[in-house]
């Protein structure tokens, strides 16, 4: 019996040599649970497997943002163009089916392109409010 994840990780020990003796005794095998080597090798193959989950969740995370700008695009043009976020759906599919990158169908629908207008619109909104606060207009004098 060998231990495939001490060898994965190229433990030394006698679990881990390839065309070792046929090592079957249960009290052999609870040992080698608790050696150095093995839980070194166990504590290897979590970070991997927590970096790979982490890999992916990045990627993910970062694809979906870019989506995200990409439908917000879609909005802001359709709104400076006067058009109805009701061909938010259908822009969104001529997109893909045009092959530009980014695109997914999360976010396609006219209650998200209305949220969207609206988290946009605040956006301007407060913009506008900080930069008249920020104004300073002289006081004439009688």
């Amino acid at each position: 019996m060998v231990c495939t994840l001490c060898i994965k990780h190229k433990m030394k020990n006698k679990f881990a040599a390839k065309g070792a003796a046929n090592i079957s005794k249960k009290s052999a095998v609870k040992e080698h649970a608790k050696c150095k080597d093995h839980t070194d090798a166990k504590k290897l193959e979590t970070a991997r497997i927590q970096m790979e989950s982490l890999q992916n969740q990045i990627f993910l995370s970062d694809a979906n943002v870019r989506h995200i700008i990409v439908v917000m695009r879609v909005v802001y043009f359709l709104s400076k163009n006067n058009l109805p976020l009701r061909l938010l759906p259908s822009t969104i599919e001529m997109m893909k089916e045009s092959e530009t990158p980014n695109i997914s169908n999360a976010y396609t629908n006219e209650i998200s392109g209305c949220e969207f207008l609206i988290a946009i619109t605040k956006t301007i909104e407060d913009q506008i409010w900080k930069e008249l606060s920020d104004v300073s207009v002289p006081h004439k004098s009688n």
